[in-house]
This record gives structure tokens, sequence and C-alpha cells, in this order.
């Protein structure tokens, strides 16, 4: 049975970061630092958080504000359902390492019009990445 340091934990996130960067080389990260700073520059109302896991995970644990949404769920169904909220945000998609939630927005990108003002981001490393560093 293998026990990971913080540092070994570390490495294999960053490799699959580095994995993710090429498999979706047009999928836009940010990483937790670079997040808490755009909360902190810019009103709370213009940044819109999900979290792109099943919903188990979630009801264990997700950052606060983040809106739940189905790994799978179909671009038109989700523009559906946010298309409102999104309109000139920031919209910030996390899971527990970054996979899910840059496959769905690599989808949601492929389906975006022209016309939709929405800058999408993957929060490198998910939530145990943001863990791993101590934010809250």
């Amino acid at each position: 049975m293998a026990i990971f340091t913080t540092t070994s934990w570390a490495d294999k996130l960053a490799d699959i970061n580095q994995e993710l960067i090429e498999k979706y080389p047009h999928v836009k990260h940010i990483s937790a630092e670079d997040f808490t700073n755009q909360l902190n520059a810019q009103n709370r109302s213009n940044v819109i958080l999900f979290d792109v896991r099943e919903s188990k995970e979630y009801a264990v644990s997700h950052l606060n504000g983040a809106i739940r949404v189905d790994p799978s769920i179909k671009a038109d169904d989700f523009f559906e359902q946010f298309n409102d909220e999104l309109k000139g945000k920031m919209a910030v998609f996390y899971c527990s390492v970054g996979r899910r939630s840059s496959r769905l927005i690599n989808r949601l990108e492929t389906a975006v019009n022209s016309n939709k003002n929405i800058k999408m981001l993957n929060l490198e490393g998910g939530i145990f990445k943001w863990t791993n560093d101590t934010f809250p």
C-alpha cells in the first residue's frame, strides 16, 4: 500500500494538469491563487462557480457558492439552464482533479456561439489541489 506525501500528490496533480492541457488545448485554466485574487479584485457577483462532480461528492464537500452540475450534462441543456446567469461573467469549473471539468468546458466551448460573452476557466488541480494548498 503506497502512502503519498504532499509532494508526491502535488507532483501527481501537476502531471494530471499537464495531461489536461495537452488533451484539451482550448480549455483555459486558472490556479487557486489566481482565482482567489480574481475574487478579491472584482465583485463576487461577476463570478459563477460550477462543481462538476456527482451529487454524493458534492454532498461531502464543495467550494462555497458552487452550483453542482452533472458531469455528463449536454451543452444545450447546460446553456438552457444557465445562459442568463452566465452572460458577461467569469465561469470557473472544478471537479476532483480537473478531468471532468475540463471535459465539460471543452464540450461547452464547442457549442458556444460567438455571440455568447462567457469566459470559462478550469480550476487547476480541482478541489484536491485547492484543499492541499489550504484554501478555504
